[in-house]
């Protein structure tokens, strides 16, 4: 049975017409997927943009990417000096199953503002683990938002590729702003896994270094999975690693990477 429902969810935009739309597809659509949402089954929706973004209304950029036909209003707030600029807020009322864990989604830089909607939530085996300490990275994953772990497993890459990290670099090969990556690092080094001065080089620590190998190598296992024991072209699968490694379970990793170690052994 379904009942009426209200969803959150936040985005840091530029303030360019092709950005607004891109980062509300985008939002609107891991609201949808996380959620498992329809289209019809959206009531209305409620924007509130800061008064520093100036271009298209966010309903109509929406609409624009061919997205939310239901009714849609939106309003202008100041934004607090404390807070973030260029943040575009949406409030969906949609109808959902009684039994669904509601997924609140604040990405983009947004997930400072909301850190406890950007968690992910416990899976359902996790009181199996309650009380140990030496899970590794499925401990501290589940504490994490996946553009959490994305930030840190470039930090990682980028400190091996260049011997250092600097913001510049991760909004570069990330693709967002520099407001945002600071506000993202800001919260990593919260989590004590990187270590950054204002206009300095991000370090990580032995916590940050060992949990983003970690992440690596789920996402390795997965690529390889999907390309050598299912035939999945290298790009694609290099895409879909990158979704899956955030979700994959301690037991099925484990599961997973035997599975393909008993493969490689038949094929020699």
């Amino acid at each position: 049975m379904k009942k009426l429902t209200a969803l959150r969810g936040a985005t840091q935009v530029l303030n360019e017409e092709n950005d607004i739309v891109l980062q509300l597809a985008a939002l609107y659509d891991a609201l949808l997927q996380e959620n498992q949402f329809k289209e019809e089954d959206v009531v209305s929706i409620i924007f509130s943009v800061t008064s520093d973004i100036t271009v298209k209304n966010p309903a109509a950029a929406l609409r624009a990417s061919g997205r939310a036909s239901a009714t849609a209003l939106f309003s202008t707030l100041e934004p607090p000096s404390s807070s973030l600029p260029r943040v575009i807020r949406v409030l969906i009322h949609c109808y959902l199953e009684e039994a669904c864990f509601l997924r609140h989604i604040y990405r983009n830089g947004a997930e400072i503002l909301r850190p406890d909607f950007s968690a992910p939530p416990p899976p359902k085996d996790s009181g199996k683990l309650a009380g140990k300490q030496d899970e590794g990275w499925y401990q501290d994953a589940v504490r994490m938002t996946q553009s959490q772990e994305d930030y840190l497993e470039m930090a990682a890459f980028l400190a091996e590729k260049n011997g250092e990290v600097r913001v510049t670099a991760l909004a570069a090969e990330l693709g967002f702003s520099k407001a945002s990556v600071s506000a993202a690092l800001k919260m990593l080094e919260e989590k004590d896994l990187i270590k950054h001065e204002r206009y300095g080089t991000v370090q990580l620590t032995n916590k940050g270094r060992t949990l983003a190998a970690e992440i690596r190598e789920k996402h390795d296992l997965l690529k390889k999975f999907l390309c050598d024991t299912r035939g999945v072209a290298a790009g694609i699968a290099e895409k879909d690693a990158c979704k899956m490694e955030h979700i994959l379970s301690e037991e099925t990793f484990i599961k997973l990477r035997a599975f393909v170690a008993r493969s490689e052994k038949l094929v020699k």
